[in-house]
């Protein structure tokens, strides 16, 4: 009897203390919640800039501002703890948006220095963006005074968010996919990257296409078209529009609004020769066409099938030739499709790629699907 009461005293205690709360509780008003982070660098001396949220404005009239708070130390974490001097409560990283690089730093110091210190700190999400800034700073994307009442960090994850989707402009690449990519035999890292561009007499934060590294250090930018055919060739464009100039049929005023696109990366090796191949179809709506009052039949369709396909191959081959020569950095991932797909012939070319790589003959092979006119034909 008096064991069983014994029991019950001591489950009592258990319980009870599962029910005190969170031990290291913290209030909203003991924290300063950091929505994104720039990072530069001077000599040796590490600059950081944080974007915090300002939780003493009403929320209700001006909706959620945002202020700077700036620091510096020998390393990250130094200055991440000096800005403790400038700030009443410490920062806190787990409502972090984005990190901001300057395009100096990581073509000297390289990436996997920099992100050492947001991968390890435990606060600090997995799934934040990382961005390369064609501006002089990274701080310029943060210190904007026309958007000192918004929060630049939010607006610049939605454009990433839905870019793919909608434009393809750029590339979406989390924290944790930017340590995989460092880390994967036959692939190479590529970032967003934004600048500031010319809006009314103000200038806002854009989406510039991409950063391309060859290891963990830049070595060049592409564009925002390049941003989307990279998109298209490597399976991540979900959306976004078509058009251009090519030779014969001009589509400069024709827009082919993809959807549904898909890509499957393949290879043939045969007497040691080596081929990639790339398989791309796009399902696309036909959303603008000069002479609207022409009846659009089979014959109009089919030249307008085939000439996107042919516009698709082209810049295709020119993206590709181009990062072969001027990079020689595998963004595309064909050596880790070999790997993943055949991973005797991967050890067997593993030690040579960046020069097989650089003389790699690649087929595109694209088809193109218009779903709907829009119009009667």
């Amino acid at each position: 009897m008096m064991m069983k009461k014994a029991v019950c005293v001591l489950l009592a205690l258990l319980i009870s203390f599962s029910m005190t709360g969170c031990w290291n509780y913290r209030g909203l008003n003991e924290m300063t919640l950091v929505a994104g982070v720039a990072v530069d660098k001077v000599g040796e001396k590490y600059y950081l800039t944080f974007e915090i949220i300002d939780l003493t404005s009403p929320t209700k009239e001006g909706g959620i501002k945002a202020k700077l708070i700036e620091s510096e130390g020998n390393s990250i974490f130094e200055a991440v703890r000096n800005a403790k001097k400038r700030a009443a409560n410490r920062l806190y990283f787990g409502n972090t948006q984005i990190v901001i690089l300057s395009r100096e730093i990581v073509s000297q110091d390289g990436v996997e220095s920099l992100i050492n210190w947001f991968l390890r700190d435990a606060e600090v999400r997995e799934t934040a963006e990382l961005v390369v800034s064609q501006e002089e700073t990274a701080k310029m994307i943060l210190a904007q005074e026309e958007e000192k009442d918004q929060v630049v960090s939010y607006e610049i994850i939605r454009i990433i968010e839905e870019d793919e989707n909608l434009t393809g402009s750029t590339v979406r690449v989390p924290l944790y996919e930017v340590f995989n990519r460092l880390k994967t035999d036959g692939t190479a890292l590529i970032l967003p990257a934004f600048h500031l561009a010319q809006n009314d007499r103000n200038k806002k934060e854009e989406a510039n296409g991409a950063a391309v590294f060859r290891g963990d250090k830049l070595v060049g930018f592409m564009s925002p078209e390049e941003a989307k055919i990279y998109l298209l060739l490597t399976n991540r464009l979900h959306g976004g529009i078509l058009t251009g100039e090519p030779s014969g049929l001009s589509l400069q005023d024709i827009s082919l609004e993809m959807t549904n696109n898909q890509a499957q990366i393949s290879h043939s090796y045969q007497n040691g020769k080596l081929i990639m191949k790339v398989k791309i179809k796009v399902n696309a709506y036909l959303a603008e066409y000069p002479g609207m009052c022409v009846p659009f039949g089979n014959q109009r369709l089919t030249k307008v099938q085939t000439e996107a396909k042919r516009l698709i191959r082209e810049k295709g081959d020119l993206l590709i030739k181009r990062v072969q020569t001027e990079y020689d950095s595998d963004i595309f991932g064909f050596g880790e499709s070999i790997y993943r797909t055949d991973l005797a012939l991967w050890k067997k070319l593993k030690g040579n790629w960046d020069e097989t790589f650089q003389t790699l003959d690649v087929e595109i092979e694209p088809e193109v699907h218009i779903l709907d006119t829009s119009l009667l034909r």
